[in-house]
């Protein structure tokens, strides 16, 4: 199923460390609040690319233990191998959405805080999964039954053929007049 959402209000107003938004049958799309003096926690996702966008706040990004600093409207590609952190080093949250191909949490799956995300045992082992992490005699261990079935979407199909189909709308909120 495709989703549409208003982004930046979504990442502005989420409170929670992490809140996985909506997931594809091979895409996520998440949004994530770190507090001052927070981090995402050093990590590294085998066979999973996530794409961080930066929308508010300041920090620092470590890759292979390289630091480097991010600010407001930076986008960072974590390739996957990669290992990687992100560090809140501002006194306001540091408003995050990332896109990870493939999937990597949960569906719908909120964790207040990162102490919460630690302890979740069951969205780790997902993430491991796909990912990879979780190997047996060096190939990837996925319980039958544990992962949710995602069914095959169609083609979208040519336009032209379907000239009355519904057309997705964009919104653009900058255009929108306030009081009208």
């Amino acid at each position: 199923m495709s989703y549409l959402t208003n982004i930046v209000y979504g990442t502005t107003e989420n409170q929670n460390f992490r809140t996985v938004l909506h997931t594809g049958a091979k895409s996520q799309l998440v949004v994530m609040s770190i507090p001052p003096g927070g981090e995402i926690g050093m990590e590294t996702h085998d066979t999973v690319e996530q794409t961080l966008f930066f929308l508010s706040g300041g920090g620092m990004a470590i890759l292979n233990g390289e630091r480097q600093e991010v600010h407001e409207g930076d986008a960072l590609v974590v390739t996957p191998g990669t290992e990687h952190n992100v560090l809140n080093t501002e006194s306001v949250p540091l408003k995050i959405y990332t896109i990870y191909a493939p999937p990597n949490h949960l569906d719908g799956r909120v964790h207040a805080t990162k102490a919460d995300a630690d302890r979740d045992i069951e969205d780790e082992a997902f993430g491991n999964a796909i990912g990879g992490n979780l190997s047996a005699g060096g190939r990837a261990m996925i319980t039958p039954g544990f992962l949710p079935d995602i069914e095959p979407r169609p083609e979208p199909g040519n336009p032209m053929e379907h000239p009355d189909a519904p057309a997705i709308s964009v919104h653009d909120e900058r255009q929108r007049k306030v009081g009208v």
